[in-house]
């Protein structure tokens, strides 16, 4: 699956995250000052993430071919 980028709480430096570890509330680590912390996911949250899984899983195919 793709990631995204969050920006660190302390430097502001891009994290790179992907949906299952926000849903899975993994320890996020920044690379530029080694800041680590988590992200408390709301239900919504995690609602919010799976359906954006679904909806990756069920497009990935489209356009090649």
């Amino acid at each position: 699956m793709s990631k995204g980028r969050f920006p660190c709480p302390e430097c502001r430096a891009d994290i790179p995250v992907s949906a299952e570890m926000l849903v899975r509330q993994e320890a996020l680590n920044c690379p530029a000052c080694g800041t680590s912390f988590t992200l408390d996911s709301s239900s919504r949250t995690e609602r919010a993430l799976d359906m954006l899984a679904k909806f990756r899983t069920a497009t990935q195919g489209l356009g090649k071919g």
